[in-house]
């Protein structure tokens, strides 16, 4: 039986569930989280995470091995949206901290979930390789 939570689900919540199940379930296991930053909150919520130092923006998945000279894949997810200006910071400041950060952005689910099986098994084969890196 299906569960009846699934239909308040967003396009990008749910390219965002086919993401870490493909990551849950990768060849080889790799270690990666996804940062609960999103969503409505109560002003309580809204409160406690802002004392609690939750920052916007962060990327939805963060994987956090290195390869090619990187530190680390982060991967901001989006299904016809443009990213936002906290979100757009993080990229470039994870870059300079040298982290490969990409942002993954098509209105087609599937599509979006196409490119981001092969920008994971590229980084994870070692075909991303940061410029002046060995």
């Amino acid at each position: 039986m299906a569960n009846p939570y699934l239909k308040y689900f967003s396009r990008e919540d749910i390219l965002q569930r086919e993401c870490a199940a493909f990551l849950r379930h990768y060849r080889i296991p790799i270690l990666w989280a996804h940062p609960p930053n999103e969503g409505k909150r109560t002003p309580f919520e809204q409160f406690r995470m802002k004392e609690l130092c939750s920052h916007p923006g962060i990327p939805d998945i963060l994987i956090f091995e290195s390869r090619g000279g990187f530190h680390g894949l982060a991967i901001e997810l989006k299904v016809g949206t443009r990213p936002t200006a906290n979100q757009l910071k993080w990229q470039a400041d994870l870059r300079i901290k040298g982290w490969k950060s990409e942002v993954i952005r098509n209105k087609d689910i599937s599509i979006a979930f196409d490119e981001f099986r092969a920008m994971v098994d590229d980084y994870i084969s070692g075909k991303c390789i940061k410029e002046g890196w060995r």
